[in-house]
């Protein structure tokens, strides 16, 4: 996780090659953005798991109806969000992610190929 504050919300301060090189310096670690990008897409698919195990599933993606709403003034008066278009791209985005385009979650095959197939296994949440 970056700090979008330090870093920029989309790489303007620094970018990717300035992570990996970071990782190198600061932590000694010999690494790639491939690497690093892995990490992040395990991290995004653990988070979703552990979510859906919470009871939270495609149901749970959504925007406010107000987004899908035109504006009433100013320089995007009349512009709005096309529901029909974000559905289509969420089950873009599920194909993309590998989830189950159903229920939103990751399937089996993606947990295994990202070495998280240990989630697979019964486990209850404990505090």
């Amino acid at each position: 996780c970056l700090c979008q504050f330090v870093w920029g919300p989309s790489w303007e301060l620094y970018g990717p090659k300035d992570v990996v090189e970071f990782a190198k310096v600061a932590i000694d670690w010999d690494t790639s953005i491939h690497e690093l990008m892995l990490i992040g897409e395990r991290r995004i698919n653990m988070m979703r798991y552990f979510n859906a195990k919470a009871g939270f599933d495609k149901e749970d993606d959504y925007l406010p109806d107000r987004l899908f709403e035109p504006f009433k003034e100013g320089p995007s008066k009349g512009v709005a969000m096309d529901r029909e278009k974000f559905d289509e791209a969420l089950i873009t985005y599920y194909n993309i992610a590998g989830w189950d385009q159903e229920t939103g979650n990751p399937t089996e095959g993606t947990l295994k190929r990202l070495s998280l197939g240990w989630l697979l296994e019964e486990w209850v949440y404990t505090r």
